[in-house]
């Protein structure tokens, strides 16, 4: 028998072969190693694990083009809320409509193609300047800078983001961090 085991039985007085049967002090049971006279709730939530490929499955984007086209016609359908980290609203856009659709699920769609296609974006991140474009837009205030002069920061923000940034990156957030950097360069 090993220490282990022999450590485990002496420490928690086990008895071998010996039926279990649980605590019963004062007609209180034990949930969880706290006492408690009542059952527990069940409101514990499954462990859900959705990978990206199947973020982008539900929302069925297989190419970049699939990607332009769900980020383009979701703006375009809907009234966009872009709330800062404390959860207040700080811009709408597309007041007009009214389907609400927060920024976060586009983006949080975004990152998944960026994600699946992290190695392919490393050398050809020209093709998604435009939906970096659309997105960023969303996230500044209106008339933040002239749009040809934007595009021409995002170009550069994307090529050196894209080269210090890897697939096993925790934190990989493209607008986030491109919002952060505007924010910070440009503000008076």
């Amino acid at each position: 028998m090993s220490n282990i085991i022999k450590y485990i039985r002496n420490k928690f007085n086990i008895i071998p072969n010996a039926p279990y049967k649980p605590e019963i002090k004062d007609q209180k049971k034990i949930y969880n190693n706290t006492v408690s006279s009542k059952k527990p709730n069940n409101s514990v939530a499954p462990n859900i694990s959705i990978t990206y490929k199947k973020i982008l499955e539900l929302y069925k984007i297989k190419s970049i083009n699939d990607m332009t086209d769900f980020i383009n016609n979701t703006i375009n359908e809907n009234c966009i809320h872009y709330y800062d980290v404390n959860k207040f609203l700080l811009i709408t856009h597309n007041n007009d409509n009214t389907n609400i659709m927060p920024f976060a699920l586009i983006n949080r769609v975004f990152i998944a193609w960026i994600r699946e296609n992290i190695n392919i974006l490393k050398t050809h991140n020209n093709s998604i300047i435009n939906m970096c474009y659309n997105l960023i837009v969303l996230t500044l205030t209106p008339n933040f800078m002239e749009e040809s002069k934007l595009k021409t920061h995002i170009d550069a923000y994307i090529k050196y983001w894209f080269d210090k940034k890897d697939q096993d990156d925790f934190d990989l957030n493209l607008i986030k961090d491109m919002n952060i950097y505007f924010n910070k360069k440009f503000r008076n």
